[in-house]
């Protein structure tokens, strides 16, 4: 993976998806010819933009392997590799090394709630259980917004 200091702009993208719900690669090549006409420094596919944590691990495998062949000129090609497990991460990052990306961008994990269903349950007065004014939270994490439960 590249040392290389980047300069300049440094773009997120979106995964497009065809209208049945796989990947539009075609979507991905317009993208990246639009940021290589435009000047743009690096791209970062699979970033924090929301659809990447409704991916399949061998969709998110096969972006890595697809768009790397798409690269042309010297812009920077990033992944987020930022997998449910430490094992998953680690795969994910020595794929897209081993693919020839520039770099991998790891984010912390996310916190997941329980179910609707389970936070009830959880939470539900009990006979003879003392009664509370204050409201019970589920993701109660300074970066996410407290769920009522």
């Amino acid at each position: 993976m590249s040392t290389d200091l980047i300069t300049g702009s440094f773009v997120a993208l979106i995964t497009p998806m065809n209208e049945d719900g796989t990947i539009d690669f075609e979507g991905f090549r317009t993208l990246i010819q639009f940021h290589a006409e435009n000047g743009t420094s690096a791209i970062l596919f699979m970033g924090s933009t929301g659809e990447v944590s409704m991916l399949s691990p061998e969709e998110r495998h096969a972006i890595v392997r697809e768009t790397m062949k798409m690269r042309t000129g010297k812009m920077h090609f990033y992944y987020g590799c930022t997998g449910t497990t430490t094992e998953g991460t680690i795969g994910y990052v020595k794929q897209a090394a081993a693919e020839g990306a520039d770099g991998a961008i790891i984010a912390a994990p996310a916190y997941i709630c329980a179910s609707n269903a389970s936070r009830s349950a959880s939470t539900t007065p009990r006979r003879g259980s003392a009664p509370t004014s204050r409201p019970r939270t589920c993701c109660a994490s300074p970066s996410i917004r407290a769920l009522p439960c």
